[in-house]
């Protein structure tokens, strides 16, 4: 099977931005980002709570400020995301992903796959193949934590032609559908 596509800036955008809410990386990045300010309070005021002499009205407004500040910290992570994109944008922008752009062939052959791209061919394995991932009008074949072959769904005729591609990589990878 050969496919001859081409990709756009865009289409960079879209990947690094899935993939930086997706990864492992990002997942532990938010999750650490969450529950850093959460410790912190449990550390230090908690067991401020439990200390005898303070004011009756004490105890009640270290759990309202607590509850307040894991609020603030959620909405942080809701405003952070958006920030991702447009980080990854701002690296668009300084033309970041221009060596990645333009026209792309994949040929899947019986022991290898060969992707051509910017004057620059790769030779490599089924083996490699570590995950298939489909999003918004993508196919995403990571063939390692950081690399990956993009592939858009409008390079196919049909469902049955893009269908005939997941499972032959499928298959060569091991994996039964």
């Amino acid at each position: 099977m050969c496919l001859k596509y081409n990709l756009t800036e865009q289409d960079w955008i879209i990947f690094n931005i899935y993939h930086s809410r997706h990864s492992g990386i990002g997942k532990k990045l938010t999750l650490f980002s969450i529950l850093l300010p959460v410790a912190i309070i449990l550390i230090f005021l908690l067991p401020e709570m439990f200390v005898e002499g303070k004011s009756e009205y004490y105890r009640p407004i270290l759990l309202i400020s607590t509850f307040l500040m894991i609020i603030a910290v959620c909405l942080a992570q809701l405003l952070f995301r958006p920030a991702k994109g447009s980080f990854i944008q701002r690296l668009a922008l300084r033309g970041k992903f221009d060596a990645m752009t333009g026209e792309y062939e994949l040929r899947l052959l019986d022991g290898k796959i060969i992707l051509a791209a910017n004057k620059m061919v790769s030779e490599m394995k089924y083996s490699i193949i570590e995950n298939l991932v489909f999003n918004n009008g993508m196919i995403y074949v990571y063939t390692g934590k950081l690399s990956v072959i993009i592939v858009p769904d409008s390079v196919f005729a049909d469902k049955t032609e893009r269908q005939a591609f997941i499972d032959m990589i499928r298959q060569k990878i091991g994996i039964v559908s």
